[in-house]
């Protein structure tokens, strides 16, 4: 039995020394091949390969290769920037539908024979497509009426003078799936509909004045703008009104009441215009006047406005 059983023992040293030398044999060929390059194909590992300065990856590094690859590639092909979607208005308008029945022109056989069509059917024989089957078509038509066709081309007129965008919805045209999206015009008995980014709504075809788009596309103001206090000697406010109207600079005149007593407001063109002129007029043209007792001149950095823009 003890003979038995070192020989068992003896056996069991032998299997274990034998997995030992696999495993390692193993571990080299898998070092080996780290250091040396694996056939893998450019398609399977992006930015790696023979036209690449960079060797093929090793196959344990060939997935995270190629997921880095293909992430840095959909972030390079992504958009870097997001639509302005607060420069644009949706305008809904409502057109009205008819339906023609037409057959679409026909495309006559060699061996077509009209003659014989007429006398089995008893009429004139149906027009037919380039397929040979009768094709009578339902062609709808959509008409705009003039007042919303005349608001849509104000609307767009004025919102590329203003820097906006506008996206016109017909709702007889839309489909099912739109029409779920235009819930929050339930309601509405007037069109055209103008929305702007922030939720005003113009409606009916009576709103649809320069002012009220002005207003509603608030536009930054091209020209300098500047605001004059004038503080004028007692007497004849008719005649100081009158010299300043001669001013074509003078766009707006309000009386105060107070430490000043006309407000003036300027405008002048952006090719021409600076502070510094803004100020040589007033102390020149607007102080050379008599009755001008004292100004004081504000001239903005940016200016926004919701007037219309001549």
């Amino acid at each position: 039995m003890t003979a038995v059983a070192a020989a068992v023992a003896v056996a069991t040293v032998a299997a274990v020394a034998v997995a030992t030398a696999a495993v390692a044999a193993v571990a080299a060929a898998g070092a080996e091949g780290a250091s040396a390059p694996t056939p893998t194909s450019a398609t399977e590992a992006p930015g790696f390969g023979p036209d690449s300065s960079e060797p093929f990856p090793p196959p344990e590094r060939a997935g995270a290769a190629r997921a880095l690859d293909l992430l840095i590639g959909a972030s390079v092909l992504a958009p870097t920037s997001m639509a302005d979607d607060s420069r644009e208005l949706t305008l809904y308008v409502q057109s009205k539908k008819a339906v023609t029945s037409f057959f679409r022109p026909s495309t006559p056989s060699p061996n077509a024979n009209p003659d014989v069509s007429m006398a089995v059917t008893g009429r004139t024989p149906s027009v037919s497509s380039s397929s040979g089957d009768a094709t009578p078509l339902d062609h709808p038509v959509f008409f705009l009426s003039d007042d919303q066709a005349r608001c849509q081309a104000m609307v767009e007129e004025i919102a590329t003078q203003r820097g906006y965008m506008v996206k016109v919805v017909d709702i007889e045209k839309v489909g099912r799936l739109e029409r779920l999206v235009t819930e929050h015009l339930r309601g509405v008995q007037k069109f055209p509909v103008l929305i702007s980014p922030l939720g005003r709504r113009l409606e009916g075809v009576e709103m649809f004045t320069e002012e009220e788009l002005a207003a509603i596309m608030p536009a930054d103001l091209k020209s300098v703008r500047a605001f004059t206090y004038l503080k004028v000697r007692g007497g004849d406010l008719d005649k100081i009104k009158r010299l300043l109207e001669t001013f074509t600079e003078v766009k707006e005149l309000h009386f105060l009441t107070g430490d000043w007593d006309i407000l003036v407001v300027l405008d002048f063109p952006p090719s021409s215009a600076n502070k510094r002129r803004v100020l040589d007029f007033v102390t020149e043209r607007i102080r050379g006047i008599p009755e001008v007792l004292d100004t004081s001149t504000i001239v903005p950095e940016y200016s926004l406005t919701k007037f219309p823009i001549s």
